[in-house]
């Protein structure tokens, strides 16, 4: 069974929430496209997730032309485990 946009969405963020990142939900203002979320993880790394509900959910012109212009900033999600690895590669963690 699909799992609707906002149970993965409340999933995600109730997630990095535990893990210390900062969370904002975007307010369009005219702005077509913007991805639903922006989050700061607590070593200041920045970014910003487009939810669907599944990997074959329809993606607007707008919301590709976000992720092409900030391809390592802007990211579209559609499940939990893909958001876990998108938060375990941004955490702002020195890599060694």
């Amino acid at each position: 069974m699909t799992r609707k946009e906002y149970q993965i969405e409340s999933e995600c963020k109730r997630i990095a929430r535990a893990r210390g990142w900062v969370i904002w939900k975007n307010v369009p203002d005219g702005c077509k496209g913007i991805p639903d979320t922006s989050l700061l993880s607590p070593s200041g790394e920045f970014i910003m997730v487009e939810f669907k509900r599944d990997t074959k959910a329809h993606i607007r012109h707008e919301q590709i032309v976000w992720q092409n212009r900030f391809p390592d900033k802007v990211f579209i999600i559609s499940s939990v485990q893909e958001f876990e690895n998108l938060l375990i590669r941004h955490d702002g963690t020195p890599k060694e």
